[in-house]
């Protein structure tokens, strides 16, 4: 008996990304200690796939509301750039009436960036995430979701 071929290769660094993020914390950091142990740069590959920006919709209003306090608008209003209307009404949500003008303010102020200005904003927004969730302040993985 033979094996099937397949059409196209299975695995990579999104496909393990997409696997571990759905781990329970403590087995999710174990096991990318142990890829960080043979090869750092797979490890922090990983950890960037993970999780992207537009994942923060999973926050509850109320957590948002904790999270958006942590980031500055100016950061804020650039890593926006490129999000969607859904994740960009999610954030306004989560602010008084006088912060969502002052934040749609900032992002005309701003004018046009470029990508690479918006993806290194919306990476240290995510870093923030992350070190909010360390802190038990937010959830980042739904078990609903799973």
């Amino acid at each position: 008996m033979t094996e099937p071929k397949l059409k196209r290769p299975i695995g990579g660094i999104k496909a393990a990304a997409d696997m571990v993020k759905n781990l329970d914390g403590p087995t999710r950091e174990r096991i990318l200690a142990g890829v960080a142990a043979k090869d750092p740069r797979v490890a922090e590959e990983i950890r960037k796939n993970m999780f992207v920006f537009e994942d923060l919709l999973v926050l509850p209003d109320r957590e948002m509301q904790v999270f958006l306090r942590e980031i500055p608008h100016a950061m804020l209003a650039t890593a926006l750039r490129t999000a969607s209307e859904e994740f960009k009404a999610a954030v306004f949500r989560g602010f008084s009436a006088r912060a969502r003008q002052m934040l749609r303010e900032e992002m005309e102020a701003q004018g046009r960036r470029r990508r690479s200005e918006v993806e290194a904003a919306q990476a240290e927004i995510i870093a923030i995430a992350r070190r909010l969730e360390g802190e038990g302040k937010i959830l980042l993985q739904r078990p609903e979701l799973k």
